[in-house]
This record gives structure tokens, sequence and C-alpha cells, in this order.
């Protein structure tokens, strides 16, 4: 369920964000495409988790990882700005910290679907043999 609610959210985010000049930008268009691979690999993991349990918790991870980028350039834009150095169409500096409650969900869930998939790998290991 985790990853059917964090492809909903991510998805919904890029949906959000993807028609604006966002996603023609040098940074943040790769951003985007990451965070749609993501959804993808979490519709995936939908039909995973009921025959690959081990597979599909590490695919659940990937796509977690997939999704952070975007969610922390969006949330942390000052600190984006000075690890990824380049001109950027904004002459005033960015704030350190952008409180938006959909970005604040979307960590969320990827941070409670990033422990369910790390639990999910550690506890499915079969020691019965």
């Amino acid at each position: 369920m985790s990853c059917l609610l964090v492809a909903i959210v991510v998805s919904w985010e890029v949906g959000f964000v993807e028609p604006s000049e966002f996603s023609g930008g040098l940074v943040s268009g790769p951003l985007l495409k990451l965070a749609r691979g993501g959804v993808y690999l979490f519709l995936l993991v939908l039909l995973l988790t009921f025959v690959f349990r081990h597979v599909a918790a590490a695919v659940s991870l990937a796509a977690c990882l997939l999704c952070w980028p975007l969610y922390l350039f969006l949330t942390f834009p000052a600190i984006s700005h000075q690890i990824f150095r380049g001109e950027y169409s904004s002459l005033s500096p960015p704030p350190k910290f952008i409180f938006d409650k959909w970005l604040i969900i979307g960590m969320l869930t990827l941070a409670g679907t990033s422990f369910v998939s790390i639990r999910n790998l550690w506890s499915s290991t079969d020691h019965s043999a």
C-alpha cells in the first residue's frame, strides 16, 4: 500500500511541476525524469510484491532513491543551487527552505516507503535452511 500511496503522491508532484519551465532545465529536467522513472518502478512493485517479495523490496528502495533528488531540490533550493552551479533564471538568492505541505507529505511518504523496503529486505531472509 505504501508503494501505491507514494506513486500517487510523486506522480501528482511531477504532474504539477512538469508543465512549467522546470521540465526544461539543465538540472531540473533530469530530476523530473528520475522521479517519473521512480513512479513507474513503484507501479512495477505493485505487481512484484505478491510473487517476489525480495525483488519488490529492492525495486521499491531503488524507486525511492530515484524520487528523493527531486524533493530535496524543491525543498532546499539554496543548497541545491550551491551543489549544482550554473545560471538560474532567478536573480534573487533562493530561500534556504521551502515549507510546502505537499513536498513535506511527499518526503514523509518516501521516508516511510524507504523504511518499509529496508525492513522487508532485512526481515525476509530465510533462516530455516
